[in-house]
């Protein structure tokens, strides 16, 4: 199964492989997170404001966040 990307404030999405997700009715700026097993990461996207209602975002990175043991 993919990794499980969730809007901050909306709905969670599964990425295809590629780690490619669609996420509806996405507009503006928007923090998604996104998770797979026990790692984490976060990404800030920019949706573009035109009339295109698929707007394709290339280049977004997900930053890995840390992950700590706990005894």
């Amino acid at each position: 199964a993919g990794a499980e990307v969730r809007v901050e404030g909306g709905g969670s999405y599964v990425a295809a492989s590629g780690g490619e997700v669609y996420v509806p009715d996405l507009a503006g700026r928007a923090r998604l997170h996104a998770r797979w097993g026990i790692e984490t990461c976060s990404f800030t996207v920019m949706v573009p404001d035109n009339d295109d209602p698929q707007p394709r975002l290339e280049g977004v990175m997900c930053e890995r966040a840390p992950v700590y043991a706990v005894r």
